[in-house]
């Protein structure tokens, strides 16, 4: 089979890639090292809820840990402030929930080879 793109690795960034091209009336294959997506769980972070809206990422209520209202920020001098994030629509999420649910949000549009491959460098460069 023929494909358009090729996107190596099936992350946010990988799958958002993938989804926004293929939207464009291309063929994409992602290629995952591992052997599902999500998997191994990356570290979860925080994100603006707002901002995934904008990516129209629309993540289901299980990708949400907790909603963080307050940042205590302490500096090494022993000062420190609070910040009220409230407004800001910021969320602790699982990045394993979020990459299954990208890929799944976007599945009709783009194959995914989940087989273990993985990209790799064949010159012989010296530094």
């Amino acid at each position: 089979m023929y494909f358009d793109v090729v996107v190596a690795g099936g992350s946010v960034a990988g799958l958002i890639c993938a989804r926004e091209i293929a939207s464009n009336n291309h063929s994409v294959l992602v290629i995952e090292e591992d052997y599902e997506i999500g998997t191994p769980e990356h570290c979860g972070g925080l994100v603006s809820t707002a901002g995934l809206e904008e990516l129209g990422v629309l993540p289901f209520r299980k990708t949400f840990d907790h909603l963080i209202e307050t940042a205590e920020i302490h500096a090494p001098n022993g000062k420190s402030f609070t910040i009220n994030s409230k407004k800001q629509k910021v969320a602790e999420i699982s990045r394993r929930e979020l990459d299954k649910q990208i890929a799944h949000q976007s599945q009709k549009k783009w194959s995914c080879n989940q087989s273990k491959n993985k990209f790799s460098r064949n010159d012989k460069r010296r530094g």
